[in-house]
């Protein structure tokens, strides 16, 4: 199957499906023999992410190390995808225009629902929507699968994955 490096960025609100999400795409793409690495925020946060406690969200600068990694990763080959609840419009503006191949995704979820998921520390009101994302998953009303069913669909449209 036939693919090209690139960073998906998942965005949205701690308890919006994004962890979810990546990984549902990895095993997909995985399935497919493309390469694909997830740099989820929570897991990788003691190599990464310089946090002085668990609960204390990442900083700009923890992003930017992620999104260094990603368009590592991108550059040769591998399918990146970020997950990460935290960021500002600006921030994954100046990530875009850093970063090879990156592609916006932001999982969205009413806050309710979010709220009844969430199981990062980060508020939500730190995380700020993004107007005109790539694409734009909705969460609440579908399976995972179809969410990711949706993301790789995407990703096939544009041109990153091979259908």
């Amino acid at each position: 199957m036939q693919s090209t490096g690139a960073c998906i960025w998942l965005c949205g609100a701690p308890g919006a499906g994004k962890s979810t999400i990546a990984a549902g795409v990895a095993s997909e793409l995985q399935r497919r023999g493309i390469p694909v690495e997830v740099l989820d925020a929570e897991p990788h946060a003691a190599h990464l992410v310089l946090r002085l406690s668990p609960s204390e969200p990442a900083s700009d600068a923890d992003l930017r190390r992620l999104a260094h990694v990603a368009g590592l990763l991108a550059l040769r080959g591998v399918i990146a995808i970020v997950a990460s609840d935290a960021g500002s419009e600006s921030l994954r503006a100046d990530l875009r225009a850093r970063t090879p191949q990156f592609t916006e995704v932001f999982v969205d979820a009413p806050a309710e629902i979010c709220a009844q998921r969430a199981t990062s520390t980060t508020p939500a009101s730190r995380f700020e929507e993004p107007t005109a994302p790539d694409v734009r998953v909705v969460t609440h009303d579908r399976t995972p699968a179809a969410s990711t069913a949706q993301l790789i669909s995407h990703l096939e449209s544009i041109g990153v994955v091979g259908e």
